[in-house]
């Protein structure tokens, strides 16, 4: 049998990561099983996504033999190495990503970076930050919700003509205040290798790595 994917607080933390990004995403529908989340994400690339919260052979076959739509995903913490040989054919490999987490400490919102200005707007458990250049342009995104004491944060985005300018540590910093004044205490994301980078500059510390996979039409390569 594989090693254990997401058990004790990897798959606390998938959990919350979860609850958290449905939120952020406007994801209505998701249900919660004793081994997984689906979540009916419905976009042109990705109709539905599983994410196990406990992983097993079993439990991967489970959710293999749900996702049957060719854009359907399937995630689970571990090495891929070791999971992606349980989907089966017709599965194509994921870009490699890290489940995270960190504390959130209480720390004011930064200042704003010199050329720019910053608008933070809330509805419900979500909230969005958005940083604009002096001429109006759009210079960097990120969005937090949070459930409980917790909170996660998504689509953090720095412009390409911005770039190399702090504006990714200011959004991610804003966004934790942001978090925290809203009554999270714990922070929770999953990170491509890039936001990896950024986040272990700031403190969040990588749990697990994250195996993923979508169906395809060609066959894929698992």
């Amino acid at each position: 049998m594989c090693g254990p994917a997401a058990t004790g607080d990897v798959g606390v933390h998938l959990d919350e990561w979860v609850r958290c990004w449905v939120l952020a995403r406007g994801a209505g529908g998701a249900v919660r099983t004793p081994h997984w989340w689906r979540v009916p994400t419905g976009t042109a690339t990705e109709r539905s996504r599983w994410v196990l919260t406990t992983a097993s052979r079993a439990a991967v076959r489970a959710a293999v033999a749900e996702a049957t739509a060719e854009t359907d995903h399937v995630k689970t913490a571990g090495d891929p190495a070791a999971w992606l040989p349980e989907l089966g054919p017709g599965w194509r490999p994921e870009p490699p990503t890290w489940l995270m987490t960190t504390t959130l400490t209480a720390a004011p919102a930064p200042p704003v970076p010199a050329g720019y200005r910053v608008e933070t707007g809330t509805s419900s458990r979500t909230s969005v930050v958005t940083v604009t250049a002096d001429d109006g342009t759009l210079a960097a995104r990120g969005y937090t919700a949070g459930v409980e004491d917790f909170a996660t944060f998504d689509r953090i985005v720095t412009e390409p003509g911005h770039q190399r300018r702090g504006l990714g540590s200011f959004v991610m910093t804003h966004l934790a205040a942001v978090a925290r004044d809203g009554g999270a205490r714990r922070g929770v994301l999953v990170a491509s290798a890039q936001g990896r980078a950024l986040y272990t500059t700031l403190g969040w510390e990588s749990r697990s790595p994250i195996t993923g996979a979508h169906r395809c039409a060609d066959g894929g390569a698992a």
